[in-house]
């Protein structure tokens, strides 16, 4: 299946860097007030108002990927709360999932 305006990069970082980020990441508290575990970089946002504070600039951050069109205002972006994957047809036990997400701000 294709989807317009989505790009998967396969080996975007190679096993080495990636192992980096995670230990980057895992270096920083993480905010456990939620049904996951985050952490913010940039601005701090607020989930239950569905927005952001700009008094709240936690600092800059790179740009790597970039949704746009139909793979970004049509498609769900979301890892379902769940303890067991379908993968081929077996069920396999999830282990740890990492999920980066990066936003742009639109200042008005």
């Amino acid at each position: 299946m294709t989807v317009s305006g989505l790009v998967l990069l396969e080996d975007f970082v190679s096993v080495e860097i990636a192992a980096d980020l995670l230990k980057a990441i895992d270096a920083l508290p993480w905010r456990a007030d939620l049904k996951r575990r985050v952490q913010h970089y940039g601005y701090l946002y607020d989930y239950r108002r569905r927005n952001l504070n700009a008094d709240l600039q936690l600092g800059p951050l790179p740009r790597w990927l970039v949704l746009r069109g139909e793979a970004r205002y049509h498609w769900r972006h979301s890892i379902p709360a769940r303890k067991t994957d379908v993968i081929d047809g077996v069920r396999v036990a999830r282990t740890r999932r990492v999920s980066v997400t990066f936003r742009c701000v639109i200042e008005t």
